[in-house]
């Protein structure tokens, strides 16, 4: 149950002690992030839009690069990127479906595992034109496609009503610091490291997301136990609802 006072925001606990869990304004956005879960959407929201960005323009320049003729590297751009965006448009409807049903460790570890292999694969064969290229460019826009529902459905399954619009303001400031940190870093070591140095970015991002998620799974019952021990509105979604206790565990 939440009550409010000037001093922000304040949630009871199972006995009805009023406990000041965070302040108002988008601090209490940054706030939820001590649930693992919302905290995982955030950095999905920045790892999914940032990809966005690299399949829609680093991908132009890494094509180019491999043709003398700019033309034949544009349209061999565009086809990649058809590729990809296709593969988005097919699937969403898929992911969507598995995301509502599937463990959310299996979801994420899938997904994130998808988008690993799928720039892995770009980088070592290194040919627009290779068939392996284009195995990777659609285990990648699977990839995405799955992110992109992932990020919304963990802020949104995991934050009360009451601070979803807190909760989104942060996650959109997380995917505009995904493409500032594709576009200015990846572009500048894309003139002085490597035409890979953007997937590589993206690459590292996800293994550190990876980790991640292995902590929150071998800590799973110890981060539960402690929100329902303060009956922390964290796990109360909508006042006519609990959360599915199996899919966090499992």
């Amino acid at each position: 149950m939440c009550i409010r006072d000037r001093g922000g925001l304040y949630f009871k606990n199972s006995e009805g002690h009023g406990k000041k869990e965070a302040d108002g304004g988008i601090l209490a956005g940054i706030m939820l992030a001590r649930h693992p879960w919302i905290l995982m959407g955030y950095i999905i929201s920045f790892i999914a839009v940032g990809e966005t960005f690299l399949s829609a323009s680093t991908i132009i320049m890494w094509t180019k690069k491999h043709y003398v003729v700019e033309v034949e590297g544009s349209l061999q751009a565009t086809h990649i990127m058809a590729v990809v965006f296709g593969m988005v448009f097919i699937t969403g409807g898929i992911t969507g479906y598995i995301t509502d049903h599937m463990s959310l460790f299996t979801n994420v570890g899938l997904t994130c595992l998808l988008s690993f292999l799928g720039m892995s694969t770009i980088i070592f064969v290194n040919n627009p034109e290779h068939p392996i290229t284009y195995l990777g460019l659609v285990l990648w826009g699977t990839s995405l496609a799955g992110l992109g529902a992932l990020s919304t459905y963990l802020v949104d399954r995991f934050t009360p009503e009451e601070h979803r619009g807190k909760a989104h303001a942060i996650q959109g400031i997380a995917s505009v610091v995904g493409i500032i940190f594709c576009s200015h870093l990846g572009g500048f070591l894309f003139d002085h490291w490597t035409i890979h140095a953007p997937f590589i970015l993206f690459l590292a991002a996800l293994a550190i997301t990876l980790v991640f998620l292995l902590i929150i799974w071998l800590t799973r019952s110890t981060w539960l136990a402690k929100y329902e021990s303060e009956g922390s509105f964290l796990l109360n979604i909508h006042s006519n609802s609990s959360i599915d206790k199996s899919k966090l565990l499992s």
